[in-house]
């Protein structure tokens, strides 16, 4: 009899965690499964017919038509942005967040909760001096500005996540080499980050995401040259009395591809990195 109790609050249990995932997932996907059907319809069939109509190209036609090169051009804005993103996050987060797990020092706590409390703060509030400073510079419209922008922002999100990277790998591992007659750099390179590697693509991969998605910083920093691709979205899909839905989602299905392709080839890295901080 309690045998059968408790396979019946198992069954239970595993129930509900399933409608739960399932729920979950769906959240996430029909979002994104209404976009990608919405861009194959027609203009009259996107509010008067869900699931059953016609696939038309004429979203895509549109889009790569008179406009096509503007919008070619913010991709490849995005994705040089990102680029650069990716690069300063990864450098300076991986030092900064080693020497924050591996270095004794008067104030290492507060200056890591000073990070951490610095991206607790909107970008929007610091964006008035920055852009006042960044026109002094005569930065604006350029790619590089918004790429180094975006990092600054996503800097500190990204020396947590390495932080907690580098905390789950034994501290012996770097004595032994120590002991062996290796050097702090050589300790760093052959044997913590080879370790670490699965958490440092996940954080570059979170970076590219985070920048290939920024709209604020794009919106106010970019003007005609430097726009990235969702601006030109913002932009580009407006007539003069009614929205293009169709084209619209034509767009952002345009947009979610590179970030997709990215993480299919790296889910393998993603997986472990983000799970690699829950045990030491």
């Amino acid at each position: 009899m309690v045998r059968t109790i408790k396979k019946s609050e198992e069954l239970v249990g595993q129930t509900l965690k399933f409608l739960f995932i399932t729920m979950m997932l769906a959240f996430a996907t029909i979002p994104i499964i209404w976009v990608v059907m919405t861009s194959f319809k027609s203009r009259l069939d996107v509010f008067g017919v869900v699931f059953w109509f016609k696939p038309s190209l004429d979203a895509y036609r549109n889009i790569f038509g008179p406009g096509g090169k503007q919008i070619l051009n913010g991709l490849l804005n995005s994705i040089k942005v990102a680029s650069i993103n990716v690069l300063i996050v990864v450098t300076l987060g991986s030092m900064a967040a080693y020497a924050l797990s591996r270095l004794e020092f008067r104030g290492r706590k507060t200056l890591f909760f000073g990070i951490l409390a610095s991206r607790l703060m909107p970008p929007v509030v610091a964006i008035l001096p920055v852009f006042l400073a960044v026109k002094k510079l005569g930065q604006i419209d350029k790619v590089l500005t918004v790429g180094f922008l975006n990092a600054a922002f996503n800097l500190p999100i990204c020396i947590w996540m390495l932080k907690s990277v580098f905390d789950t790998i034994p501290k012996e591992l770097e004595e032994a080499a120590f002991i062996d007659g290796a050097t702090r750099f050589v300790s760093i390179t052959r044997i913590v980050f080879p370790l670490a590697r699965a958490g440092i693509v996940t954080t570059g991969l979170l970076a590219f995401i985070f920048s290939w998605n920024e709209f604020l910083l794009a919106l106010i920093f970019t003007q005609k040259y430097s726009k990235t691709a969702p601006i030109i979205l913002a932009n580009a899909t407006y007539g003069e009395a009614e929205i293009f839905w169709a084209d619209m989602a034509a767009l952002a299905t345009i947009i979610m591809i590179p970030a997709v392709i990215l993480a299919f080839f790296c889910q393998k890295h993603l997986v472990k990195g983000l799970t690699h901080g829950a045990s030491k």
